[in-house]
């Protein structure tokens, strides 16, 4: 099985290593065609989101992700959170 890498890099996009599928909210996916390499803008400034175009640079776009090294899992996306919440409310 071929193993995709996430990196969010310093001050700049997510990079994706691997074999990756991109769809956009409706579900169609993006011709990649075959990129082993993806950059995702997380600035919010790209004209051709979801992918970086550079805007980062001029933004001056400031994020340096490092991963704790205690152990800890990261948060649950709220969505998935609000529905274990309102489960627990409907059996309670």
């Amino acid at each position: 099985m071929t193993k995709v890498k996430i990196t969010p890099t310093d001050n700049g996009p997510y990079m994706i290593e691997g074999p990756a599928r991109v769809v956009d909210a409706d579900g169609k996916e993006y011709d990649l065609m075959e990129q082993t390499t993806i950059l995702l803008c997380r600035c919010g400034g790209s004209g051709t989101k979801p992918f970086c175009d550079g805007t980062h640079e001029t933004l001056k776009y400031e994020a340096a992700s490092r991963a704790p090294h205690t152990g800890q899992r990261p948060p649950p996306h709220p969505e998935k959170r609000d529905a274990r919440t309102s489960r627990q409310n409907v059996e309670t």
